[in-house]
């Protein structure tokens, strides 16, 4: 081997250090960042579901067609309900920790809490009427 390919090889070895040293870099600020924002979710819908008002919520997924029947069911439960409930949307493809912290199997599944408790749980969709009678049942 030639000197000036010895030098290149070097070259070549410092810099690949430098990138993966760089790429470790990018990865534990990703996972900060990741664990940040899942953190926040996290406490805001804890406040969410602590409070004193009805909480529902709509584990759904994008790719999921009774996800996607259930969309103007729980908009017209909204105009039904007004103040009286708070409807939360979670993509269990964005969120997977909320998914593994409660077990969510199936999608969609709905969930009803209020002031802390898990009051109903229920996967599959549903129609307007059931689901303003089970709502009605917990105000």
């Amino acid at each position: 081997m030639k000197l000036p390919q010895v030098k290149i090889l070097r070259q070549f070895h410092f810099f690949l250090r430098k990138l993966h040293y760089l790429i470790n870099k990018i990865k534990k600020f990703i996972v900060i960042f990741i664990s940040k924002r899942h953190k926040k979710f996290m406490e805001t819908l804890s406040d969410l579901i602590n409070s004193s008002v009805l909480v529902l919520i709509d584990i759904y997924a994008d790719w999921c067609a009774p996800c996607k029947a259930m969309a103007p069911v729980l908009k017209q439960l909204k105009e039904k309900q007004g103040d009286a409930i708070r409807i939360i949307k979670i993509n269990i493809d964005k969120n997977p920790q909320f998914a593994s912290q409660y077990a969510i199997n199936s999608v969609p599944t709905l969930m009803i809490f209020k002031s802390g408790k898990q009051l109903w749980r229920q996967s599959g969709a549903m129609s307007l009427n059931e689901l303003n009678t089970i709502v009605g049942m917990f105000k």
